[in-house]
């Protein structure tokens, strides 16, 4: 029995490019909705959920609605094709619209029941269309006597032949160079190409060549207007000095009123100037140290952090960590910051200061660099943003307090931070500060607290007050704005650490955080 013509058409390329952007979909659309989520990784499985659901739709329903079409099955395939790879820039188009409506202001969550509807139906459309697709390409593999088993394991493999490819074009290429926007360009062409392509020399014409340049000349004009106008509407009041997407996520430096904030992964990190963050995370934990010779500071270091260690006359070293090097460019180009670092931790590079301090910007992972070892140091520093998603609760959990203990030299102290509030602690905040302190205790035996909008645990230190800081302050010359003698016995006075402590008992036992079970 001969094969109908439209069997020979298809090519193992046109299905195995439609793997390609489907995995490559799947990235794009869980790192634009990560940062719609703020990091948290709850949304993988959402989406991931949503995604199969959709795809197992469209295979059942577009099917039906396919057969009711009047064109042949290679038509069918190819206009399936060229919608699915239309609606992938669409898509994340809808994605950056909805974060502008849903996470207002930007930078907070967005409420969660509106944006998980959200998630889930903005990939409908593609995955819709997706699962038609597969359909419609193990109609036309099936087997000459009508059957379909055929055709579906024939798609399967060059499927997922072309998802590998797809998955290792995404990560070493296309999210070190590109936008995820300009990602989802970028397959929708190569998709469209595929598909237009001739199969022989025969079917080569000018209509089809001209068709595939027009699209390219297109998409390589509208894709980076359309980057700028869609990133603005998730930012709205603000300018956008800046717009990155690196292999860990999206940064975005925007500013407002002469502040400039960088949004990391949808959340706000940091605001410059911010003077007080930088010298509370610097100077409480170095001034409860009798003489700090080397220091290392774990994530949120730009933003003057350098500028306030090198004021302690007895620093001899110090080793600032980023994950992403990004944002150390976007310090430079857009805070001014010399953020000169080594992108291999440990190695050679920094910036040295007149007066011999050793100053490292490090491109390097807080947990991986202690673990291997390496140094002592006198006063550890972590300046991650709150544990809102298990990225950033690895830095406070036990085992990492652990790794951080053995890095530590005789007399060492470990500072962390995390919001709290002035004068009113709600039952949630108290818990997740409770946890935080039997976490510490559970490793370093006690733990002083700092109470404040911002709470600082001070593990390793003797007992230190007000005027213990303020002594050492004036000691050492260090000029400052905010950490001086009118605001640290406010700061550490009797009335406002009690009241902390009598809040934290009034939790309870909130439980150890650990890697394996997050509190």
């Amino acid at each position: 029995m001969n094969h109908p013509v439209e069997i020979s058409s298809l090519r193992p390329r046109h299905v195995s490019v439609l793997g390609c952007c489907a995995v490559c979909a799947q990235a794009i659309y869980i790192r634009e909705a990560l940062a719609l989520f703020t990091g948290t990784e709850l949304v993988l499985g959402i989406l991931l959920a949503a995604w199969l659901f959709w795809v197992a739709a469209g295979g059942m329903l577009g099917w039906r609605f396919g057969r009711r079409m009047r064109m042949d099955m290679r038509t069918r395939f190819n206009a399936l094709a060229m919608t699915a790879a239309v609606m992938l820039p669409l898509s994340v188009m809808a994605i950056r619209a909805g974060r502008g409506i849903l996470a207002e202001p930007p930078g907070e969550l967005p409420p969660f029941a509106p944006a998980v509807i959200f998630s889930v139906l903005v990939v409908g459309p593609f995955a819709f269309v997706y699962g038609a697709l597969y359909n419609v390409a193990s109609e036309l593999w099936k087997a000459p006597d009508g059957g379909l088993r055929r055709g579906v394991s024939r798609v399967y493999i060059w499927e997922a032949a072309g998802a590998l490819g797809g998955a290792v074009l995404f990560s070493f290429v296309l999210v070190n160079v590109l936008s995820q926007l300009g990602a989802a360009f970028s397959v929708a062409f190569l998709v469209i190409a595929v598909v237009l392509a001739p199969a022989s020399r025969r079917e080569l014409s000018p209509v089809r060549v001209g068709a595939i340049a027009v699209t390219a000349a297109v998409f390589l004009l509208l894709s980076p207007m359309l980057d700028g106008k869609s990133v603005e509407r998730i930012y709205p009041g603000y300018r956008i000095e800046q717009f990155r997407s690196s292999r860990y996520g999206e940064i975005v430096a925007a500013s407002r009123n002469g502040a400039v904030s960088l949004f990391y992964g949808g959340g706000r990190i940091l605001t410059v100037p911010e003077p007080e963050r930088a010298e509370e995370i610097v100077h409480i934990p170095l001034l409860a140290h009798p003489s700090p010779e080397s220091v290392l500071c774990i994530g949120g270091v730009i933003g003057g952090i350098g500028e306030e260690i090198m004021k302690h006359p007895t620093v001899r070293r110090a080793d600032l960590l980023e994950m992403d090097p990004v944002l150390f460019e976007l310090a430079g180009s857009v805070l001014g910051e010399e953020t000169s670092f080594s992108r291999e931790a440990g190695g050679p590079g920094g910036a040295v200061s007149g007066d011999g301090v050793q100053v490292r910007f490090v491109e390097a992972d807080g947990r991986f660099f202690l673990s291997s070892g390496r140094k002592k140091y006198d006063v550890i520093i972590i300046g991650a943003p709150p544990p809102i998603n298990l990225q950033y609760n690895r830095y406070f959990t036990a085992e990492f307090f652990r790794l951080v203990r053995r890095s530590l030299g005789p007399g060492g102290i470990f500072s962390l931070s995390h919001p709290s509030s002035e004068n009113f602690l709600s039952p949630g905040q108290a818990r997740v500060l409770s946890s935080l302190r039997e976490t510490f205790v559970s490793v370093f035996g006690d733990v002083t607290l700092v109470p404040g909008s911002t709470v600082h645990f001070i593990a390793g230190a003797e007992s230190f007050g007000a005027d213990t800081l303020i002594a050492r302050l004036d000691r050492r010359g260090i000029e400052t704005r905010f950490i001086n003698e009118n605001f640290l016995p406010f700061r550490v006075s009797p009335e406002r650490v009690a009241f902390l402590a009598s809040r934290l008992e009034q939790a309870g036992a909130a439980g150890i955080n650990t890697d394996r079970k997050p509190v």
